[in-house]
């Protein structure tokens, strides 16, 4: 099973949402990074083997945050004007559905109605 840090671009409710439905997640203002730079965040989601969570669009850089060199990024790019329940919903399904070897090198990105998984070519 997969772990996650949601990043602080994301309400700290959809790690909560995450984890009453079985699924290790963490918010980065309960893991002590509330203001870390991008390059931490994902330092400290590689350190704990987790798959960082973020509606952060610089995370799906392949040239700044190469995915072999980290357990994965979800990123969320369903818009801020969509019911937040149904927001959270969506993400929660999807990292409900991932395992750590499917995330591992990849950067999938979360829409309204699709799901993009990008892999890392060795």
């Amino acid at each position: 099973m997969a772990s996650f840090l949601v990043d602080e671009d994301l309400p700290r409710s959809l790690a909560e949402r995450a984890v009453r439905l079985g699924v290790d997640a963490v918010h980065v203002l309960d893991a002590g990074l509330r203001g870390a730079v991008d390059a931490d965040v994902l330092a400290a989601a590689v350190a704990h083997g987790r798959t960082l969570v973020t509606a952060d669009k610089e995370f799906g850089n392949v040239l700044t945050y190469q995915p072999e060199k980290h357990a994965g990024v979800v990123l969320v790019r369903i818009p801020e004007e969509v019911d937040p329940d149904l927001r959270i919903d969506r993400v929660c399904e999807i990292l409900a559905s991932l395992s750590h070897e499917e995330l591992r090198a990849t950067i999938v990105v979360v829409e309204p109605v699709r799901l993009r998984i990008r892999r890392s070519t060795p």
